[in-house]
C-alpha cells in the first residue's frame, strides 16, 4: 500500500494534546478499509517493524506517539462495510454509517468518526450516544480504546457500557469480529481467528474499587470477550468499525451553573446529587462537575458575569414533563444549602455556551503550560465516592504547597473533576524543568494516597506512555509484578511487540 514519508507535514503525528514526548517514524499509512489495515501490518510483522495507531491527537498520555517505525493513521477510516453515506454539515466530512433498529437502536461507525459527528447524526433520528466524552472531536476508535468518559458517565456510564460490536486487525493482520452476547468470559480468555487461538493470561493485579478504570486492561470473570479491547490502548488489537448502542434523545436538558461560597457546601451539593442516583430517586442529574476557585477564575477572565466564586458545581438534568417538579427540589437544596447565585441555560444556544465555558477550562491550562515550554501534567485521579472530599483535600494541599514553594503571582494549579463518579483533574502550570520535576513529586505523593484508598491513577484517559520519576505509570498502580502480567498478556496476541509499542510498559529503544 501507498505511504508517505514522515516529513514536516505529518510533525504533528508524533505528539498528542499533551505533547510531554516527541516521537519519531519513518512511514506514515492513511488507510481507507480493514483489508488495507491487514496489509500494512502483515508487512510490518513479517519484517519485525513496529508500528503505531495514531487517532485524533485529542489525547493526553502519549499513547499515539510513534518510537520509530511506521505510522498508521486513521484520518481515513471514514466508511463502514454496507454502510449508507451520510454527510456531517457541522465538518464538512462524508462518512458511511448503517443504523438498525430492533430491540435496541444500534449505530455502526468507522473508526475516525468524531464524537460531535455521531451525536450529529443521531440527532435527526431524535436519537443519543449517552456516554458524552467531553473532548468531542476524539476519533470514536480512540474512545474505546481508552475506554473514554465524560461528565455524563454520572448517569450513563463509560464507553464500554454502550460497545455492541467491534471489528478488529490482530498485529499479525488477522480480522476479528467480536460482538457482545451476554456471554461471560469466566477465568479463560480465549480469541480464535480463522487461523489462530490465543490463549490469554487472566489478570490478577490490584482492581480498583471506581465506577471508572482505565489503569490497564480491566476486565473479570463477569467480563466478555470484546471488553479485552476496551480501555486496553491498543494493546491487542486496530479497531476499524464500531457499533453502539442509541436511546431516544432526552425532550430538554437544563444546564446549572450553581456557585458556592465554601468548598465544603459544593462538596455537599455533590453528595445530595449522589444519593439521588444510587437510590434510583428522581430527579437523577446527567452530569455533576466540580470546579475549584482558579479554574472559575478563568471563566470569569473570559465572561466577567460569573462571579469568582470559590467553588462552582456544574449540574446537568434531562427532564420531559417534570421540569417544574425538578426544579422545585433544586432550589429546596439550594437554600437548605445557602446557595443564592445560579445560572440555568435552557435553550440550546445557552446550553453551547455553558459548555463553552467548562471546555475553556482546560483549553486555558494547556494553552498557559505550552506557552511555558512544558507539558500538560494533570492527574486522572479516582476514588470510591466516599474518598471524593478526602482526595479533592489532598489535591487542595498539594496545589496550594506547589504555589507556595514558587510563589506564582498567577495562578500555579487549577482543578475540576468529573465530581459523581469521585474523579479530580489536578493541573499543574509548571513554568521551568525545576518546577516542573517538582510537580511530578508533588502528583506520586497524591497518586499514592489514592491507591491507598482503592482508586485508580488513570480514570479515563489512560496511561500510554507516561511515566513518573523514571517509572512507567501504571507501575504505581500495579507493581512490577502487576505489569509483567500485562506484558505476558500483549505477549501472547503480539509476539514480538510491535503494535502500539511502548504504552504501559517500556521497550528497548533502537
Amino acid at each position: 500500500m501507498k505511504y508517505e514519508p514522515v516529513v514536516d507535514k505529518y510533525i504533528s503525528y508524533l505528539t498528542d494534546e499533551a505533547g510531554f514526548i516527541q516521537g519519531s517514524a519513518e512511514r506514515i499509512y492513511f488507510p481507507t478499509n480493514i483489508s488495507e489495515i491487514q496489509e500494512i501490518l502483515k508487512e510490518a510483522y513479517d519484517s519485525n517493524i513496529r508500528v503505531t495507531i495514531s487517532g485524533g491527537g485529542t489525547g493526553v498520555s502519549g499513547g499515539r506517539v510513534p518510537l520509530g517505525g511506521w505510522i498508521i493513521a486513521t484520518d481515513k477510516l471514514v466508511s463502514v462495510k454496507g454502510g449508507s453515506p451520510w454527510k456531517d454539515e457541522e465538518s464538512g466530512i462524508e462518512y458511511s454509517v448503517k443504523l438498525s433498529r430492533s430491540d435496541t437502536t444500534e449505530l455502526t461507525v468507522p473508526a475516525a468518526m468524531t464524537v460531535k459527528a455521531i451525536q450529529n447524526y443521531a440527532r435527526q433520528y431524535n436519537l443519543y450516544y449517552p456516554p458524552d466524552p467531553t473532548e468531542r472531536s476524539c476519533f470514536i476508535a480512540g474512545n474505546v480504546a481508552s475506554n473514554a468518559s465524560g461528565s455524563r458517565s454520572f448517569k450513563y456510564g463509560v464507553t464500554r457500557d454502550w460497545i455492541q460490536a467491534l471489528s478488529i486487525v490482530t498485529p499479525m493482520g488477522e480480522p476479528i469480529k467480536l460482538i457482545r452476547t451476554g456471554n461471560k468470559i469466566g477465568d479463560k480468555i480465549i480469541i480464535k481467528t480463522e487461523t489462530k487461538t490465543y490463549n490469554i493470561p487472566f489478570p490478577d493485579y490490584y482492581q480498583p474499587k471506581t465506577r471508572k478504570n482505565v489503569a490497564g486492561p480491566n476486565i473479570d470473570e463477569n467480563s466478555e470477550l470484546i471488553d479485552l479491547f476496551i480501555g486496553s490502548g491498543g494493546m491487542f488489537g486496530v479497531i476499524a468499525e464500531i457499533t453502539i448502542r442509541l436511546i431516544d434523545k432526552p425532550a430538554d436538558i437544563i444546564n446549572m451553573f450553581v456557585y458556592c461560597n465554601t468548598i465544603d457546601i459544593a462538596l455537599e451539593l455533590v453528595s445530595r446529587c449522589r444519593y439521588q442516583r444510587d437510590n434510583n430517586i428522581q430527579p437523577i442529574p446527567l452530569s455533576v462537575e466540580y470546579v475549584d476557585d482558579r479554574a472559575v477564575r478563568i471563566i470569569h477572565e473570559k465572561d466577567n458575569s460569573v462571579p469568582n466564586a470559590k467553588a462552582l458545581v456544574i449540574i446537568e438534568q434531562e427532564f420531559k414533563d417534570e421540569m417544574d417538579n425538578f426544579l422545585e427540589f433544586y432550589l429546596s437544596v439550594f437554600d437548605e444549602l445557602g446557595i443564592e447565585d445560579t445560572s440555568v441555560a435552557q435553550t440550546y444556544k445557552e446550553i453551547e455556551y455553558h459548555k463553552f465555558l467548562r471546555h475553556l477550562i482546560p483549553e486555558t491550562i494547556n494553552a498557559l503550560v505550552k506557552s511555558y515550554g512544558q507539558s500538560k501534567l494533570g492527574t486522572d485521579y479516582a476514588v470510591p465516592p466516599e474518598h471524593y472530599k478526602t482526595i479533592v483535600e489532598l489535591g487542595i494541599q498539594a496545589g496550594n504547597k506547589f504555589e507556595n514553594e514558587f510563589g506564582f503571582d498567577n495562578i500555579g494549579y487549577a482543578m475540576w473533576s468529573h465530581a459523581g463518579d469521585a474523579h479530580i483533574h489536578l493541573n499543574f502550570l509548571p513554568r521551568n524543568d525545576v518546577e516542573m520535576h517538582r510537580a511530578k513529586e508533588l502528583m506520586v505523593e497524591l497518586l499514592r494516597e489514592v491507591v491507598k484508598l482503592d482508586g485508580t491513577i488513570a480514570a479515563e484517559h489512560g496511561l500510554g506512555k507516561k511515566t513518573f520519576l523514571g517509572k512507567p505509570a501504571l507501575f504505581y498502580q500495579i507493581g512490577e509484578r502487576g505489569l509483567e502480567k500485562i506484558r505476558e498478556m500483549k505477549l501472547v496476541m503480539d509476539p514480538k511487540n510491535l503494535l502500539n509499542a511502548g504504552n504501559l510498559f517500556p521497550v528497548q529503544l533502537d
